[in-house]
């Protein structure tokens, strides 16, 4: 009898939410075929079939949330098994739930509206992700990606043609229970501010030579920041490391994680090495890196691994801002808009140059200020300077 258990994504996962079940009780399963889809705190994914058998016996119930290693579900390696009455393991006291999942709780798998079995629906993890929270049947949806796949933008319009939206009731208070992803990063990020002693400094950068190469190789700001900030932690490796309270772990190399927003929550994809990288390979890896994010296709090892993170939020107003952890890491990068302003210049003449603020939060357990400030110093150097990136 093969125990089926709550995978783990990335280091930091404690728990994870049982979203679909594609199988049901008692069917038969071919190893390598979808089971079900679980979300984690920064992704969701299907998981396959680790053997061929039968499905004997579901524990995880959909929408619930269990700890990593729980068994989720019993698979029978024969017909002999599956017929065979269940065996009193005492690791299945580790269930958080004992009650099996009623067949109504599973997704219907008889034919939809075109005779199409809906677990034979081709449908993308955002697009599924969205039609759960919405509680839209993918089977009533027509998919307008490649193959007939469907996407975000066709449950999307599916909703605004079956689901119009209605004036609200300005009297009336609404509750918003928090999707599963969301409270998973809500916890996450309380874990990591409530263990380290944050403390932040900010500083204003001119950056009329970031801003040309930005121009002349046609990348982000973002990834221009990315080598930069490579260079610098190669000076202060004390910040390109984790912290447990106790030991500092320092790398070898710079693998910086860049914080992205999603539909369904931050993210934080990680440009591995990065301080081998030009400028070109990490704007190129940024945008597959965004592309899947978008797609909530991104893997476990895109996820994991960061020793460094920059968070950038140019794209709205907002001018600074103080960044959390990315705990167990020591720093993380913030980034406000770009914006033109006055700058003194040596001869007290008056200069109008493309700024930045820049805004280092770190942890005073194992980072000095000074430190801090000097690691400011050096990267405003250098978005400053006219050396090539």
């Amino acid at each position: 009898m093969y125990k089926l258990r709550m995978p783990k994504f990335g280091m930091t996962m404690q728990s994870g939410f049982v979203g679909h079940w594609y199988k049901s009780e008692g069917e038969q399963i071919a190893k390598g075929e979808l089971l079900l889809e679980v979300e984690s705190e920064k992704i969701t994914n299907d998981i396959e079939a680790p053997i061929d058998g039968f499905i004997k016996r579901i524990f995880a119930i959909k929408n619930e949330e269990y700890p990593v290693g729980t068994v989720i579900a019993l698979i029978a390696e024969n017909a002999e098994e599956l017929a065979a009455d269940l065996p009193q393991d005492e690791t299945l006291s580790t269930i958080t739930r004992s009650t099996t999942v009623s067949i109504l709780d599973q997704p219907k798998r008889g034919a939809g509206n075109n005779g199409i079995p809906i677990s034979d629906i081709k449908a993308s993890p955002a697009a599924k992700h969205l039609a759960r929270e919405l509680g839209i049947n993918l089977a009533e949806v027509t998919g307008t990606g490649p193959g007939g796949r469907i996407t975000e933008k066709d449950i999307e319009y599916y909703r605004s043609q079956t689901q119009p939206a209605r004036a609200s009731d300005s009297d009336e208070v609404q509750y918003e229970t928090l999707s599963p992803t969301r409270q998973i990063i809500a916890r996450e990020l309380s874990k990591g501010f409530h263990s380290a002693v944050f403390v932040t400094q900010m500083t204003l950068s001119a950056c009329p030579n970031a801003l040309r190469w930005k121009e002349q190789r046609q990348v982000s700001l973002t990834a221009v920041l990315v080598k930069m900030a490579s260079r610098t932690l190669l000076e202060f490796p004390r910040l390109n490391a984790h912290f447990d309270g106790k030991t500092l772990q320092r790398f070898p190399h710079i693998n910086i994680g860049i914080a992205m927003d999603t539909e369904t929550g931050l993210v934080v994809p990680v440009i591995r090495k990065a301080d081998g990288k030009n400028l070109t390979e990490i704007s190129e890896e940024m945008a597959f890196l965004a592309n899947a994010a978008r797609n909530r296709t991104l893997t476990r090892e895109q996820l994991q691994g960061s020793t460094f993170t920059i968070s950038n939020v140019g794209i709205s107003r907002t001018d600074a801002f103080t960044p959390i952890l990315h705990f167990p890491e020591v720093a993380i990068l913030g980034v406000g808009r770009l914006h033109k302003g006055v700058q003194v210049a040596a001869d007290n003449s008056l200069q109008i140059l493309p700024q930045v603020w820049l805004s280092l939060t770190y942890d005073h357990r194992a980072i000095d200020g000074i430190t801090a400030a000097r690691f400011l110093e050096k990267l405003c150097q250098l978005l400053e300077s006219t050396e090539e990136p």
